[in-house]
């Protein structure tokens, strides 16, 4: 007798964010007029979110909803192109994003753990730093493509993001360099939410829709 929904682990860890990082931006506002005033601006709160895990996948969050798509497929960021005839991709395509920056790029195909990988970094290790400034390029490559598209602000989630942040100057300023518009690299962030935040990001939407009828 209950409504049921299906999703995807990407798109509850993005609506979760989405969802924690707007309440406390309406917490800092100082009445009910401030947040009407807000809401009647007019302005976008669209965030796009990418998750870097085993895989590589994200989501796209406007107006509250989440896009879907015709097929369902709104976010499979992971399988666009930024390397023509490239590394081969577990989708069995070529040169997908998801085949340079999931989390195996740095893990399993360096026969080590993230931890262990981003230890050897901090020794620098020149096959690992190599490994790590390749693996940048290509990040920084998908994530403004992105940002060309969406025009707003992006946010890096996944269990790669949790070691990336400490690099985030580095990773603006490649952003900044790739970029024929932006001149601070200030869209960008990283994913805040807790495990237990995310885990609720697939139940979110329902309180989403009963608040939007009250």
């Amino acid at each position: 007798p209950y409504t049921c929904r299906a999703t995807n682990i990407t798109r509850a860890n993005a609506y979760a964010e989405f969802w924690f990082d707007r309440k406390f931006e309406n917490l800092t506002m100082n009445n009910v007029e401030d947040f009407n005033r807000s809401a009647a601006s007019g302005q976008s709160d669209a965030k796009l979110y990418v998750m870097l895990n085993t895989g590589v996948g994200g989501a796209y969050i406007d107006k509250e909803k989440l896009q879907t798509g015709v097929h369902n497929r709104y976010g499979e960021f992971g399988h666009m192109t930024i390397h023509p005839h490239g590394r081969k991709c577990f989708c069995g395509k070529e040169g997908c994003f998801e085949a340079y920056v999931s989390a195996r790029r740095l893990s399993t195909e360096q026969d080590c753990t993230l931890d262990e990988f981003f230890s050897q970094l901090q020794q620098e290790n020149p096959r690992f730093i190599k490994v790590f400034e390749e693996y940048l390029d290509d990040l920084t490559t998908g994530i403004n493509n992105l940002y060309i598209m969406s025009d707003g602000d992006v946010i890096v989630g996944g269990p790669v993001a949790v070691y990336l942040e400490k690099y985030k100057d580095i990773i603006s300023k490649m952003l900044i360099d790739k970029c024929s518009f932006d001149i601070d690299g200030s869209y960008l962030s990283f994913a805040k939410c807790t495990q237990q935040q995310a885990d609720s990001g697939a139940a979110l939407p329902f309180f989403s829709d009963f608040i939007s009828q009250i």
